[in-house]
Parts: structure tokens; C-alpha cells; sequence
């Protein structure tokens, strides 16, 4: 029951840091099965040039079909102010991407794939993933990038290989915002 309430650490602020602790402690990587390989970074850019379209018609077609729907409090105050500290840049390039794949590709998807197989565990945890973000409009996005990460993680068996791309689609995200 934890690993499925973990997701709620989400949504109540205050249970980060106690989670967070709890994730790197059980979950620390074995060095040996998250080496990177030559076929393992060329399958990641594979995933990626499959998978990219796919997020960024999503994108686009939210925001034309959404439009009337408000962004993520982190996206208005980038987009409305410009101003973005160091602080929120490690926070949304590095942090989120950390802890949202330890749990969702780490704890989540390894649960999920020993109940219902690889193909639904992958639906179940975008899904899941694109909801726990509580907006709307990113809903198609997070969810093609969740189906993305998922496909990532059941095919390269590397938590990094997720945290790499998520970190990646933040920074691009944010670079679409500032400029």
C-alpha cells in the first residue's frame, strides 16, 4: 500500500523530504545494471526520435484544444514574470526529474509490472503520472512523456536513462518558456 500511496507525497508538500529519504535509501542504484552502453544509448535515441512527435503534437494540440484552461502555477510565474532563479532551474532540471522517476519508474512501474504485465504498466503509470501534475492542460503532454519515460524503462532497465530524458524535456520545456 505505500508504494501506491507515495504518489500522494505529490500532492502534500510536506512529505518530501521524509519520502525522498526513504526512496534513496531503498532504492539506491546497483552501478552495474545502470552502466551505459553504446546499444543502450543508441536505443534511448531511438525511443526519443520515435516518441518526439508524438509529445509535441500532444503539446500542440492541447494548447489549441485547451486553450480556455489555465497552466501550472510554476509555468505562469516563468512565463508572466521571466524571472527564474538558480533555484527553481536545479529544482525543475534536476530535483523533480530525480524524484519523480525514482518513484514512478523506480517503485511504481516495478510494483505495476508484476501485476499486469509490461504494456499496462506502462499505460497505468503515464497515467497515473500526467494526473499526480493536477493540470489539464499538460495532461496529453505528461502523458505521451510518461508513456515515453515507460517505454525507456522497460526497454533500457536504467532509472538514469528516465532521468536523463525527463531532465531533458524539462530543460526544453523551459526553453520554450523564456524564450
Amino acid at each position: 500500500i505505500l508504494k501506491y500511496l507515495g504518489g500522494l507525497f505529490f500532492l502534500i508538500p510536506l512529505l518530501h523530504p521524509f519520502f525522498l529519504a526513504i526512496l534513496l535509501i531503498t532504492n539506491f542504484p546497483d552501478n552495474k545494471k545502470y552502466e551505459i552502453s553504446k546499444k543502450r544509448a543508441l536505443t534511448l535515441i531511438r525511443l526519443i526520435s520515435v516518441f518526439l512527435p508524438i509529445i509535441i503534437s500532444a503539446n500542440i494540440l492541447s494548447a489549441h484544444l485547451l486553450s480556455d484552461r489555465v497552466p501550472q502555477k510554476i509555468v505562469q510565474s516563468i512565463s508572466s514574470s521571466g524571472n527564474l532563479l538558480i533555484i527553481n532551474c536545479f529544482s525543475i532540471i534536476v530535483v523533480s526529474p530525480i524524484v519523480e522517476e525514482l518513484y514512478f519508474r523506480k517503485i511504481l512501474f516495478q510494483e505495476l509490472l508484476h501485476r499486469f504485465g509490461s504494456m499496462w504498466t506502462i499505460i497505468l503509470s503515464s497515467i497515473y503520472f500526467s494526473f499526480v501534475h493536477l493540470n489539464v492542460l499538460s495532461l496529453p503532454t505528461l502523458f505521451a512523456l510518461g508513456l515515453l519515460l515507460g517505454t525507456v524503462a522497460q526497454v533500457t532497465k536504467s532509472i538514469i536513462f528516465c532521468m536523463l530524458v525527463h531532465s531533458l524535456f524539462n530543460l526544453s520545456m523551459l526553453f520554450l518558456l523564456i524564450f
